[in-house]
């Protein structure tokens, strides 16, 4: 049986790489079916297959934690080592992939393939070993001397056997035939703080550099100028020459903060030491004025304007700390101090649909549990949700709030279309929050908090299913049993039946010291910690349940994550510091289709969704976070 499943499963993945993530998804869940045949001494065989199909899901923190678990059983296996290497590389440890993948190379027969030739040679490069990177390429292209990949490769193991050059010119200072060849985006944070990307002949380092501002506006009481406060840069290729730069600047006089008249297309950068003989002016090509942005939006703007795909992970710590990090914050700061000079903020309109519909006003009806469910760009997942909700006892009894945000306005009129239409089928009541514009995860939530009146807070994603009727009721239960307990959640299940969510753990990476990640230990794997309650340390808020009062409390979750990470885990650190503690009832199992109610935040979708975890990661994290040593996971 295990030589049919590895036959088998290899086909599948070998295709993973040539069809659409429809078919990847299949793949995966054909690997699982196939692997819960194999027998307990094959357990590692298992963890190879459901790591390598990750891997190409995108999923790269399970598929390291599979194919790692695998290693240690068969490290002798090149293809495993192969995999793992490639995940390594992925998540920017090229050093770490190294070992693995000069294994793959070493004993994958070049002649049978040059898959493991490419990514070793790959790996030697993002690690600097240019010389070695050339004498692998040029082995493998004797085999293969016609392979576009490889081919691919062999520009830039000439690029990187140059020796290193800081300029065009191969000087180290700033003169003045140099200069910031563009300012390509220039973003306004707020009324003190700006950030810019350009290009620059000469490094930055170590230079004189000052941002003008030399609008008419200005010019009335002086040029004004904000002063450097960071600096980051890459060197670009020996074809392109120069660097690319993120520099981040403040105007030091909050006291006489440019006003929002002034024109910002007139900011220029300025090289040198400011006389006339050794300074360059560059005017920024494109600016964005991000103070009216509300966030999280103005967040997503600001990491699609600064054009960061391509930064290696080694480096985010440098990004992140120098010009990001402080940007985040600002934005954050900016939005809330606009949304409060607002006379009358836009109120959220709340309806109510299901037997005996009518609209209601915002103070919601009395209830024990409110079922909170924000939709953002995708709501159709309501139907099955409220199909399941009606034929639970515990649920359609009157003692429920059914709760959906609506934090989408593009999705309102199909909403409410459906709901008006189809809502008086639903078998239960329900109400949908139309909140007046996007206010994200966090802030949507808190607000639907402070409408209820129950005495219970179910956060619940919108595409999460109950796997059979009663859950709730488990929570509930468990919750009262345990005066400790201030979190109460359950299994949340792939479409598989394999596990996606048992509880969460903080884990550190080598790669980024002082930054912590929330991980799901046993992802991807078949549950077997029966059904009895047992602590956690972190809870996802896919699926929560919380007391209303302490949660408000609290002050509801932070609003100054960027959407979709750490809010959940960081309300989970500040309930242990009041001496309360999470708790799984693996009894109450759901089905969780995990980012589906988020379409386009899948791995890689826009290239950003890395650089969000990362600055959600250094928001939760005190400062500073430059230099701290990484603690043991």
């Amino acid at each position: 049986m295990p030589r049919l499943i590895r036959t088998l499963s290899e086909t599948y993945i070998q295709t993973l790489g040539q069809q659409f993530r429809r078919q990847q998804w299949l793949a995966l869940l054909e690997i699982t079916r196939l692997a819960a045949l194999v027998p307990q001494q094959a357990h590692p065989l298992e963890l190879y297959y459901r790591g390598a199909a990750l891997l190409h899901l995108g999923q790269l923190d399970e598929a390291r934690f599979c194919l790692q678990r695998a290693w240690t059983h068969s490290p002798q296996d090149p293809r495993l080592a192969y995999f793992l290497g490639r995940t390594l590389l992925a998540q920017g440890d090229a050093r770490g992939a190294l070992p693995p993948l000069e294994m793959a190379y070493g004993q994958i027969p070049l002649q049978e393939s040059c898959t493991a030739a490419y990514w070793y040679v790959r790996a030697l490069l993002e690690a600097g070993e240019g010389q070695q990177a050339t004498a692998v390429l040029t082995t493998a292209l004797a085999c293969h001397p016609n392979d576009r990949h490889l081919l691919g490769l062999r520009r830039l193991c000439q690029s990187a056997d140059q020796p290193e050059s800081p300029g065009p010119r191969g000087q180290d200072r700033w003169d003045a035939g140099d200069s910031v060849n563009s300012c390509d985006v220039l973003l306004l944070i707020d009324g003190q703080t700006v950030v810019c990307t350009g290009h620059a002949q000469v490094s930055l380092q170590g230079q004189s550099l000052r941002l003008l501002n030399r609008s008419q506006a200005a010019r009335q009481s002086g040029t004004v100028q904000f002063q450097l406060q960071g600096v980051v840069e890459r060197p670009l290729s020996q074809a392109q020459g120069g660097y690319r730069f993120w520099a981040r600047f403040q105007w030091p006089s909050p006291a006489s903060e440019p006003q929002q008249n002034q024109a910002p297309g007139l900011f220029q950068l300025q090289m040198g030491d400011g006389s006339h003989a050794a300074s360059h002016l560059v005017e920024a090509s494109h600016v964005l004025d991000l103070r009216d942005q509300p966030w999280p939006q103005a967040a997503e703007t600001c990491l699609a304007a600064l054009q960061l795909q391509g930064v290696p992970l080694r480096d985010a710590l440098r990004w992140l700390a120098a010009v990001i990090g402080p940007a985040m914050v600002a934005l954050h700061r900016q939005a809330v101090a606009a949304q409060r000079r607002l006379p009358e903020p836009p109120q959220p309109q709340l309806l109510q649909f299901g037997p005996a519909a009518r609209e209601v006003g915002l103070a919601a009806p009395p209830a024990e549990v409110a079922i909170l469910i924000p939709l953002f760009r995708r709501w159709d997942f309501i139907r099955a949700q409220l199909s399941a909700f009606a034929l639970d006892p515990s649920i359609n009894s009157g003692r429920v709030q059914v709760l959906y945000i609506c934090d989408d306005p593009s999705i309102e009129a199909d909403l409410l279309g459906w709901c008006q239409s189809q809502g008086h089928h639903a078998g239960l009541p329900f109400q949908v929050l139309l909140q007046p514009s996007n206010q994200g995860f966090a802030a949507s939530i808190n607000q639907a908090a402070r409408l209820s009146e129950a005495d219970y807070l179910c956060l619940f994603n919108s595409d999460v299913l109950p796997g059979s009727a009663g859950w709730l009721e488990l929570l509930l239960q468990a919750w009262r049993d345990d005066p400790e307990v201030a979190i109460t959640t359950g299994l949340l299940l792939h479409p598989d039946g394999s596990l996606q969510h048992a509880g969460m753990e903080s884990i550190s990476k080598p790669e980024l010291p002082g930054l912590r990640f929330n991980h799901h230990p046993g992802k991807g794997l078949a549950w077997g910690g029966g059904d009895q309650p047992q602590a956690i340390a972190l809870c996802s808020g896919a699926l929560m349940l919380v007391e209303r009062h302490e949660f408000l409390e609290l002050g509801g979750f932070r609003t100054d994550f960027i959407r979709g990470d750490f809010e959940d885990s960081d309300l989970c650190l500040r309930l242990q510091q009041r001496g309360r503690r999470c708790l799984l009832v693996p009894a109450a199992r759901l089905w969780h289709g995990e980012r589906q109610s988020m379409p386009g935040r899948g791995a890689g979708a826009d290239g950003l969704d890395q650089w969000r975890v990362l600055t959600n990661a250094w928001i939760a994290a005190p400062r500073p976070v430059i230099s701290r040593p990484a603690q043991p996971p």
